[in-house]
């Protein structure tokens, strides 16, 4: 069972169990926000219905909205914010995610005290919603994130660059881009040669690195070293 294997089986045993949070942490590229999109589909829950994603930066009033809104989905309500670490720097959203993952007295409750027009109804009585968290690095010297961490499944996804190339092998396997597989084998060849020691080898380079060679067969060696340079 590979790293995304066991992120997946995470993801389910978070939507069929009592557990409130699943906090996910892994370099750029590696294919973390895919897995879990992916596999939500594959549990046949829809976006909007049975869970919402957001990715990068939230206000805290906002964020309040939203989890009013995931308490208002159909099960399992997941939460998924994705490439987050700006906003777990504030501790007003710091403070409503502990609301929403912690228990206090059977329930979880999530109150919003200050004056906006915008939050019409101050408390959440009974949060229950999930929360999944993608994170490209986690500080956990920070004693919320690491209390977080604490009450979550944790699980970091660290792929060695031969694990990102075997993945790759499995993907060019797959009719996309109207190239052909011995073409598709020659750009996954360059890569490996050039890549393999590279630190910056993610899933992301391989549809990128067909995309050059589609535009320009002819000079694709080219541009995928350019694009290495650039990543």
């Amino acid at each position: 069972m590979n790293n995304l294997e066991i992120l997946e089986n995470f993801i389910i045993g978070l939507s069929k169990t009592d557990t409130n949070s699943l906090l996910v942490v892994g370099r750029a590229g590696i294919g973390k926000t895919s897995t879990v999109v992916n596999t939500l589909k594959k549990l046949g829950y829809k976006q909007n219905v049975n869970y919402i994603y957001v990715s990068n930066y939230i206000t805290p009033v906002e964020f309040y909205l939203l989890l009013e809104r995931t308490n208002s989905l159909v099960e399992p309500r997941l939460l998924v914010l994705d490439d987050v670490e700006a906003i777990l720097g504030d501790k007003r959203i710091l403070g409503l995610l502990k609301a929403a993952l912690w228990t206090t007295e059977g329930k979880r409750t999530i109150t919003w005290m200050s004056g906006t027009h915008k939050i019409k109804n101050k408390t959440i009585e009974d949060f229950r919603g999930k929360v999944i968290i993608i994170l490209n690095h986690a500080s956990l010297k920070n004693p919320l994130i690491q209390a977080v961490k604490d009450r979550s499944f944790y699980y970091e996804v660290n792929f060695t660059n031969q694990e990102i190339l075997s993945l790759m092998e499995q993907r060019i396997k797959k009719d996309f881009l109207e190239i052909p597989y011995h073409s598709k084998r020659r750009v996954l060849d360059y890569i490996r040669q050039i890549g393999s020691s590279s630190p910056q080898l993610s899933l992301r380079i391989l549809p990128l690195a067909l995309n050059l060679y589609k535009v320009s067969p002819a000079h694709y060696q080219i541009l995928i070293k350019k694009l290495f340079a650039q990543t």
